[in-house]
């Protein structure tokens, strides 16, 4: 479990589907209990029979979290060759893998002084602001309100070496003006 406390019987919906379900029953240690709560290492049983897949998230149907495909994150890059705006790669959001881009590179951090300076490229331990597209939806919240779904790597396709670390700033700009608690998240 990433975040907050699951019970049986809760009415849940599984991202990014959209699906609906009940959580059936929950076990810990092959024993079944009434409750779980983050960080425990859970199986939840459903009431129906949908199909999840390895990275999918299991919320409660009150939650509204955001389910992106554009996003705006602070790295710190951790590879030899600079990322330049365009290079395709791997996001590992927790069990979620997809493919994605940088699409822009909006600001470099001056690790000397902290301010903000503007730049076209990262160099190794480098620490900029990206705007990144991903290839299938992820849900993601911002580090500062979840700092178990708001966190990835960036890992290269071909070598599957770790590129960066990331923290999530922005997803949608409207999901996070709002007020909406961040509520418990499980990830599959």
């Amino acid at each position: 479990m990433q975040s907050g406390t699951y019970r049986a019987g809760d009415k849940v919906r599984i991202w990014p589907s959209g699906l609906e379900t009940v959580l059936e029953s929950i076990e810990v240690n092959q024993q079944a209990v009434a409750s779980a709560e983050a960080p425990q290492g859970v199986i939840l049983r459903l009431r129906d029979d949908i199909d999840i897949s390895r990275g999918d998230t299991v919320v409660p149907l009150s939650a509204h979290p955001a389910v992106v495909r554009e996003l705006e994150a602070t790295l710190c890059w951790m590879d030899e060759r600079p990322l330049r705006a365009g290079r395709r790669l791997l996001v590992q959001h927790h069990a979620a893998v997809v493919k994605a881009s940088v699409t822009a590179i909006l600001q470099k951090t001056n690790i000397e002084t902290f301010e903000s300076q503007g730049t076209d490229e990262a160099k190794l331990n480098d620490i900029v602001r990206v705007r990144l597209k991903t290839a299938l939806p992820l849900v993601a919240d911002d580090y500062r309100q979840n700092r178990a779904t708001g966190a990835f790597i960036l890992v290269d396709e071909q070598t599957g070496a770790t590129l960066a670390a990331g923290l999530i700033a922005a997803t949608d700009p409207e999901y996070f003006t709002r007020e909406v608690p961040v509520e418990a998240t499980f990830s599959i």
